[in-house]
């Protein structure tokens, strides 16, 4: 991204106040930790992503998290997680403003993480997976794993590896499960549970931004337009077996730096022929995990504690007492060299089941209070 394709009188002041905020929570400590100071994280956060800083969202997205844990004085609150994020947004925040004062460029896109969009007139596109992350009576966030069927864009091939992201605010006295914000019209005129129908989707003019790991970034304009189409029958040809090999050629290829985390070298994967074992309860991360044996190797299927890991707990023990399961479609990453999976989707004969999604009924009373804001 480049500092001309930001609102430059929206994004100065943004920086500012966040950087000030995590000044004054650094300062001050954590027991003294104003109402205001909170509010402030929580709207840099939500603005920082929808503005397209990657980077920055995604970091403060964890402070967010921790700082909410704290206050409701959880035992899962991690300090060293928490001053880690904490001091890594400041970091950014502050390299961005001064990269901004500054007109670099080339600065300012590396520390944003995010390239540069390019317009697509039309292209059709399907689901294969959306992970879900809920922040108690603050935020729920939903990312679509998306695939181009058909496009009128050059810089798009067929096949290609699209993300569409969608973030809510919790309105805690609506009573509103997470699930339940996808059903909120959009801007667009649309929903996001329409992604999830197992039909074609047709967007118009939107913008794409094709990041370093060649996976591409959906961004929705004021001007684009969602529609559903037929339903969507061939999920075969998505479901091609992982490959070790050219795995490991992308990690030896890849130049770190001091911003990495191990969670942005995540790739797609697709798992024939598991199999899963009992969880193993893991205190130090406050989450459990289901070991998954693919051929000769071993990973960790991690389910997070709290709302957010419910229906794919659900799903995974019911794959216990499964023969064979279905192809499963995840993300995988390197932690602590540890082979780290996070289960998105199962093919069945009607195509992805999402893991991790309740399929409950919602409440429309209670959906329309959400509405009103």
């Amino acid at each position: 991204m480049k500092i001309g394709q930001v609102d430059k009188q929206k994004l100065a002041p943004l920086l500012e106040e966040l950087s000030k905020a995590i000044e004054d929570l650094l300062l001050t400590g954590l027991t003294t930790a104003s109402d205001s100071t909170r509010q402030t994280l929580n709207v840099s956060f939500q603005e920082a992503s929808r503005l397209g800083l990657l980077r920055l969202g995604s970091t403060l997205r964890v402070a967010c998290e921790e700082l909410t844990r704290y206050t409701k004085n959880q035992e899962d609150f991690s300090r060293q997680r928490f001053a880690f994020f904490l001091n890594r947004a400041w970091l950014i925040s502050r390299g961005l403003a001064i990269a901004l004062k500054e007109g670099n460029d080339s600065e300012f896109e590396r520390l944003s993480w995010t390239p540069s969009s390019t317009p697509v007139g039309q292209m059709e596109v399907v689901c294969l997976g959306v992970s879900k992350k809920i922040v108690p009576n603050t935020f729920c966030a939903f990312d679509f794993r998306l695939r181009v069927l058909s496009t009128d864009s050059a810089h798009l091939p067929i096949g290609q590896k699209l993300i569409w992201s969608s973030i809510f605010p919790i309105k805690p006295e609506a009573g509103v499960p997470a699930e339940g914000y996808l059903h909120l019209p959009q801007k667009q005129k649309f929903k996001a549970i329409d992604f999830m129908k197992g039909t074609k989707i047709l967007i118009k003019d939107a913008g794409v931004a094709l990041e370093k790991s060649g996976t591409g970034r959906l961004s929705l304009l004021e001007k684009s337009t969602i529609s559903k189409g037929d339903i969507f029958e061939d999920w075969a040809q998505y479901t091609a077996t992982w490959d070790p090999l050219a795995a490991l050629e992308r990690l030896q290829s890849h130049p770190p730096g001091p911003l990495d985390l191990d969670i942005e070298l995540q790739e797609e994967i697709v798992l024939h022929d598991w199999k899963i074992d009992l969880p193993i309860e893991d205190g130090n991360d406050f989450k459990h995990t289901y070991p998954i044996m693919y051929k000769n190797v071993i990973f960790r299927g991690v389910v997070p504690r709290g709302a957010d890991g419910v229906e794919l707990d659900d799903t995974l023990h019911r794959m216990l007492t499964v023969k064979v399961p279905p192809p499963m479609f995840a993300l995988l990453h390197y932690e602590r060299c540890r082979l780290t999976l996070q289960p998105l989707s199962i093919f069945g004969s009607k195509g992805p089941e999402y893991m991790n999604i309740s399929d409950r009924n919602v409440d429309p009373a209670a959906l329309l209070k959400v509405m009103k804001f």
